[in-house]
Formats: structure tokens, sequence, C-alpha cells
């Protein structure tokens, strides 16, 4: 009586198509080749959009980024490469809400190699690149996050102006904080600035404004602007409100409204920071 040959494992089929296309392109140097190769195999959706998403990937940066295809599903990423003379193993995603960064941590720091994750628009074909330099938290060994906390305009005489900046260090599941540099440059405040703008747009009519846009654009220029003199990659930036938590008492405190958040950081933090520069921090 004949035996009954084995199902495949899942994971060792797609392993297998994957090298498959791989070794197609390898051959050809042709993208649309591999990529009709790939439409031959029945497989679901996503790993579809994934593989397509890893082909596009390397026809761009093969030779800029010296990528090598990766096969060791241990390493959790998809190739390794070269970015300005440093080994970076680079990770392929179409959406990064399906990467959880913490995740990448013990690898990190076994392998003591730089990882980026690259997200691929499959229709625009154009990627973008997020390196994973969060710090790691000395007590439960994930990732933590610097935080810009900028402080409300305090007097008459700075009442459109934050006087007072901090870079915290903030482990989300930790609930720690702790004060990395402060500084005390004069800085437009968003929320003013957002009331001046919309009393602009009221005045002319004009419906097109997007506060969300202003307040997004606003944050990245100043984000941007600490990142450069701090040389840390900052998670979130937030200015000093009060926080109401009772609409009818209209009882709260003072914090730290979270205006931008980093993609890859925001499934951990919130809308809200218990930090006040004038009041200190608090444990959550």
């Amino acid at each position: 009586m004949p035996r009954k040959s084995k199902k495949e494992h899942p994971a060792a089929f797609f392993n297998r198509v994957r090298r498959h296309i791989f070794s197609v392109y390898e051959k050809t140097h042709d993208l649309d080749k591999a990529a009709e190769v790939l439409e031959s195999y029945r497989i679901i959706r996503p790993w579809k959009h994934g593989l397509k998403a890893e082909l596009l990937f390397y026809d761009k940066f093969y030779t800029e980024l010296n990528l090598d295809p990766l096969l060791d599903a241990g390493v959790k990423a998809d190739f390794s490469g070269v970015r300005n003379r440093k080994a970076v193993n680079f990770d392929v995603t179409t959406n990064l809400q399906y990467k959880d960064v913490n995740k990448y941590v013990d690898v990190i720091q076994k392998k003591k190699k730089r990882y980026e994750l690259a997200l691929v628009n499959l229709k625009s074909e154009e990627v973008e690149f997020f390196p994973l330099r969060f710090p790691i938290c000395p007590e439960c060994g994930l990732f933590s996050h610097y935080l810009l906390f900028m402080s409300r305009p305090s007097s008459e005489m700075t009442m459109f102006f934050s006087t007072s900046q901090a870079l915290i260090r903030h482990c989300p599941k930790c609930f720690e904080f702790e004060i990395v540099k402060e500084y005390s440059y004069q800085i437009p405040s968003i929320f003013v600035e957002l009331e001046d703008v919309y009393e602009l747009y009221e005045q002319t009519r004009d419906a097109k404004f997007d506060p969300d846009r202003f307040i997004k654009t606003e944050s990245i220029s100043i984000v941007q602007s600490f990142e450069s003199e701090s040389q840390k990659m900052i998670s979130a930036f937030s200015e000093g409100d009060y926080i109401i938590t009772d609409p009818r008492t209209a009882d709260g405190y003072y914090g730290g409204r979270v205006l931008w958040v980093h993609p890859l950081a925001d499934p951990f933090l919130g809308d809200i920071i218990d930090y006040d520069y004038y009041d200190g921090f608090y444990t959550i």
C-alpha cells in the first residue's frame, strides 16, 4: 500500500516560494519575470503582497545597500546589507501596524547589528526607512522612548512662547520617567499658533484648513530640530496643557498633551503623558 506523502508545512512552502522567486531574479535581474513566477503560486494574499514588497525593495536597493536575502527566521529580517559602512538588517513590510518593535529587542542585543524597517507602498513603489534606534529600558529590557516635552506659556511676558523644554526617557511598561536634558529656548506655542490660525481662517471663511495637519507639520519641525541637537531619535512630542478629567467640574491637572508620535511608537504611547515642567514628573 503506497505511503501518503506528508503535507508541506505552510512556513516551509513560503520559504520554498521565496527561494524560487529570488533565484529567478538573481538569474534574470528581471523584476517582472520574478513577479510572474510569484503569481503562478497559489498563496494567501498577505504572503503574496509581502513577497512582492521584498522583490521591489531588493530591485531598488540591491546595489546601493549591498543587499543579501536572509533565510533564517530567527534573525527577524528579510535582508542583510550595509549602510554608511555599517552592517544593517532590513525587515520589509507593507504595513507598520503589523510590527511590534519590542519583538526585535532580543535579536538586536544578541546580533549587535542595526535594524531598520522598510515600509513599501506597492502602489507608488515608494520605500520609507524606519531605524530601530529606541533606547532599551534598563529595568524591563524592552524599548523605552525619548519624549520631547515643551512647557506651556507661563506669564504675560511669554504668553506666546514656551521657554522651557525637556527631553525625557520614558518606558511605557515600567511607567518610568527620566529627564535626559533640559533646554531653555523660546519656541512659539503650537496651541497659541493654532488659535491664531483658526481666527484667520474664520475671518476668510476658508474651509480647507486642517488643524491636525497643521499640528503635525509644526511638531515635526520642532522634533527634527531637537533630534539634530540631541542626536537622539524622538518618539513623541508634547506641549504642556491643562488636562480635564471631569468635564462637569473642569477638574484636572497639568500634563503633556501629545501632538505627534513616531509611527513605530504609536501603539505604546497614549495621547497624554503625566509630566509637567512646573510640577515635576509623576508616576502613572
